[in-house]
């Protein structure tokens, strides 16, 4: 079976341009999508299709976006044996395409497209097995925001010696103005060298409760990302852009005064 996933927040209007050419693939059994604590919700945009699994996260417990957290959601609600990850802003201009790619065993996946075209530009696609991605955890879920999420995913994939390929699949992203900064981007490098994801880490912690075909979720208090810690992740990303060194190998971040991140 195959899974697609997917997770947003406040992008139902690149969603509802793209998630008809996902039901279009024969071959993908399930669409599971995480809505993180959208305004409106994207359930009363989506028309009802019997392969849509939408998994609603409270928005009071989800007001900041963390791309990690919400597709290991998406997985963990999956019932594929392989997942395809995608973004809510990619199309499936060839939904066959996808269909006739040979299933990835345990020692590689697809990422990334090969269509040479300039309408692929800027496309994140993942095709694995469900149980590679968890035999390295999924994605590094103190990665906040977006940023090196997929850099450090296929680190340690690599790791585990599994083959990365490009797909032959044609994917269009949809052209938008960019939603995270470079210095978010060094920050998730520096987190993801000197506080490495394993499988011995916790994800985050649910309670969820199903009503009329959605799944509501709640995160534990311990578990939410809170206003502190982003304020800490701000001055610790400032520190960072002005040092404007590498941390690989650093045993530690230096933090602004008084600041400290819990990891």
């Amino acid at each position: 079976m195959i899974s697609i996933l997917c997770g947003l927040k406040n992008r139902s209007n690149h969603l509802l341009q793209t998630y008809k050419s996902w039901l279009a693939c024969k071959c993908v059994d399930e669409i599971v999508i995480v809505d993180w604590g959208s305004d409106v919700p994207i359930a009363e945009e989506l028309e009802e299709h019997e392969k849509l699994k939408i998994v609603q996260v409270n928005r009071d417990h989800a007001k900041y976006w963390a791309f990690s957290q919400a597709y290991n959601t998406a997985a963990r609600f999956a019932v594929g044996d392989s997942y395809v990850i995608m973004n809510a802003d990619e199309i499936l201009v060839s939904p066959d395409s996808l269909c006739i790619l040979e299933r990835p065993p345990a020692d590689f996946c697809y990422e990334g497209t090969s269509w040479k075209s300039s309408k692929a530009h800027g496309v994140y696609f993942l095709y694995i097995r469900a149980a590679t991605f968890w035999r390295v955890n999924g994605y590094h879920e103190k990665i906040l925001g977006y940023g090196y999420d997929d850099v450090d995913l296929r680190r340690r994939l690599i790791n585990e010696g599994v083959e990365i390929k490009e797909a032959n699949v044609e994917i269009e992203h949809i052209k938008h103005e960019a939603t995270h900064k470079s210095r978010e981007n060094m920050l998730n490098y520096g987190i993801s060298w000197v506080f490495p994801w394993s499988i011995e880490k916790n994800p985050i912690e649910l309670e969820w409760t199903k009503k009329d075909g959605i799944i509501y979720c709640d995160i534990d208090i311990d578990s939410r990302i809170t206003e502190e810690e982003m304020q800490c992740r701000n001055g610790m990303a400032k520190a960072l852009s002005q040092q404007q060194k590498s941390l690989r190998g650093m045993a530690h971040i230096e933090l602004p005064e008084g600041g400290v991140l819990e990891i």
